[in-house]
């Protein structure tokens, strides 16, 4: 019995054989009744448009200004980045290189490798898509744009009674970026990514 085919109930522990599914039809645990797996379709295509609307996003949420403060007529304009290098002015150094690493580098590379894992899966990079999804599956786990994205509404709730505020552009990108990741990590899946490898290429590995 050739094991790829084994469906492991995540509730139960009830095996299972995989069996075809049509686009959009999910099977069930024969036991418990919770989700075994659903045929998602075309995978590929979905996740490279999420990457490449992702990354446009969050190009926007680096270069343009996250809200601007009116307060005592005095305008600032703060983004993502100046944010990060006043910590490090500050003396605030490891604050600094761990925002750098959950709020840029992280989520840049959670985009960047779902977007090279969907154009390897297309054009049959079989290595290539298989590191990529390695990248995916370990940064995934340290973006914390969506947990930052939380604290600056919560920080403009308690400020908002003393200065005016207003929300930039990049905010409204910050929140595509976060509804992308979401999308990519629990909408489309990460063992659904990794399955979908495997039945491409499992009995193609060197």
């Amino acid at each position: 019995m050739d094991p790829r085919r084994v469906v492991i109930c995540p509730i139960c522990q009830t095996p299972h054989l995989r069996e075809p599914l049509e686009r959009g039809e999910e099977a069930h645990c024969s036991r418990c009744g919770a989700t075994l797996y659903r045929e998602r379709g075309a995978l590929e295509q979905w996740v490279f448009i999420a990457g490449v609307v992702g990354l446009i996003l969050f190009g926007v949420t680096l270069l343009f200004p996250l809200i601007t403060i009116l307060l005592g007529g005095n305008r600032s304009e703060i983004t993502l980045v100046e944010g990060i290098f006043s910590l490090y002015e500050q003396g605030f150094l490891l604050v600094a290189l761990l925002a750098l690493m959950v709020l840029i580098i992280y989520p840049s590379l959670l985009l960047a490798t779902a977007f090279l894992y969907a154009l390897a899966l297309l054009l049959g990079g079989k290595r290539v898509s298989r590191w990529a999804l390695v990248l995916f599956t370990l940064s995934y786990r340290w973006s914390m744009v969506d947990i930052f994205l939380v604290a600056v509404l919560v920080a403009m709730i308690k400020i908002f009674e003393y200065a005016s505020i207003h929300f930039g552009m990049a905010f409204w990108a910050l929140l595509g970026v976060v509804a992308t990741q979401i999308f990519l990590v629990y909408g489309v899946g990460v063992e659904a990514m990794w399955d979908r490898w495997e039945e491409l290429y499992y009995d193609k590995v060197d």
